[in-house]
């Protein structure tokens, strides 16, 4: 993983490190690919299967955005936490139960007469698989005893919301607890998106370390970034055994 950004030095020798975000590149090689297998590739570099692409890495399991899983708030289109209606902070109040310290996100109370929603990765949905089983997660707690709804959207390939899993509803108590809702990816949907909608007049509330993951129970939280929009980059080939042909790939993190 690279960092973006800038190192600058003063008179006095001081340094101050400018960090404008870490992306990743991911290179892969086969040997001897046989025709319909290579296809494939040669398919998704030439563009003739339209992007965006995403790559499920095996070596991490949160599949929200590093920005979402770390509460960094962001406008409609980007990723990171999007609150339309409300103000809310970082904090240093965070769960004894997840040893990686981090920072929670407190929202204060709003008055009767409006429900508020708060989405993880607002357009930049998370991929899934039809068939396999997702766990979604997030560690609450409320100032005063209240109810709240966790919501998953569907999205299917085109960017279209399709449905709903079943609302989890729980009742957040004033210490920190991790909810969590598990389903299988139904036909058709290529994506998720996790929410909250907090009911008219509900007080102040923070919440910490999301998770969305596949398998059927919460595991222990780690920053996001398991499912990272690519760009394919370069695709190097070269045919030793006619007609099977050795390819390298190499994606660069959008």
């Amino acid at each position: 993983m690279a960092r973006y950004g800038g190192v600058h030095q003063a008179i006095s020798g001081a340094r101050t490190l400018d960090v404008t975000g870490h992306r990743s590149a991911y290179e892969f090689q086969w040997e001897f690919m046989e025709e319909a297998e290579w296809a494939w590739l040669e398919a998704l570099h030439l563009r003739a299967v339209p992007g965006p692409f995403a790559l499920l890495n095996p070596l991490k399991r949160n599949r929200l955005s590093v920005q979402a899983s770390t509460l960094v708030q962001a406008q409609p289109r980007g990723a990171g936490v999007y609150v339309p209606t409300f103000t809310p902070s970082l904090n240093r109040d965070w769960p004894a139960s997840v040893p990686i310290p981090g920072r929670s996100l407190k929202f204060p109370g709003h008055s009767a007469g409006f429900s508020a929603i708060v989405r993880y990765d607002e357009t930049r949905y998370t991929p899934v698989r039809v068939g396999e089983q997702i766990t979604c997660s997030v560690y609450l707690r409320a100032d005063v005893a209240q109810l709240t709804n966790i919501v998953i959207d569907y999205i299917d390939r085109d960017g279209v919301q399709v449905g709903t899993a079943p609302w989890l509803s729980p009742t957040l108590g004033t210490a920190w607890q991790r909810y969590s809702t598990t389903f299988t990816v139904p036909a058709g949907v290529a994506a998720v998106r996790m929410a909250f909608v907090i009911p008219n007049g509900s007080g102040p509330f923070s919440m910490a370390a999301p998770q969305v993951e596949a398998g059927p129970s919460a595991t222990a939280w780690q920053p996001g970034g398991g499912a990272p929009i690519v760009l394919l980059d370069q695709l190097a080939t070269a045919t030793p055994l006619f007609p099977l042909t050795d390819c390298s790939l190499t994606l660069l993190e959008a």
